[in-house]
């Protein structure tokens, strides 16, 4: 019981440790001024690291006590088990959501980064455009878009 209190205190140190990261990472990507990212992405990767190793703590300790679930090792040892395992675990999940959605913001932040550089190096090579700024679904050999130079168009 207490190992696993220790593992899931590590992970949800972690996972806010990783959390503030992911904060930073969106200030650089909005910035672009800095350029921290390669050290930020760094100290994540380690983050990431210790977690899965406490992860795999965690599921060697599931599987001495014959649980495959926190939720089903906590079901087992409900009469020892107190309110702090299921805080933790609880805000474990709460940790964990919030760096899903975090890691999906930066994601579209990343996608749209990328759009814009790959625009600007069409700009700047006179490289015939794809559909990027076309309608959905506009392939047609006869789009606008597709038929033009980035310098023949009204942008």
């Amino acid at each position: 019981m207490e190992k696993m209190i220790k593992i899931l205190k590590a992970q949800l140190f972690l996972c806010e440790k990783l959390l503030e990261l992911n904060e930073k990472y969106r200030k650089d990507l909005l910035d672009r001024t800095t350029g921290h990212s390669p050290g930020i992405i760094a100290q994540q990767e380690e983050c990431m690291g210790q977690i899965m190793a406490l992860e795999s703590r965690k599921q060697a300790e599931l599987k001495k006590a014959a649980a495959s679930t926190l939720e089903e090792f906590l079901v087992q040892k409900s009469n020892e088990a107190d309110d702090s395992l299921r805080n933790l675990n609880e805000r474990l999940r709460m940790t964990a959501d919030r760096l899903k959605r975090w890691n999906h913001h930066n994601h579209e932040l990343l996608q749209k980064n990328m759009a814009f550089i790959d625009f600007s190096i069409n700009v700047l090579t006179n490289t015939m455009t794809d559909s990027t700024y076309a309608k959905q679904g506009n392939t047609s050999p006869h789009a606008v878009v597709s038929q033009k130079k980035m310098f023949d168009q009204k942008i």
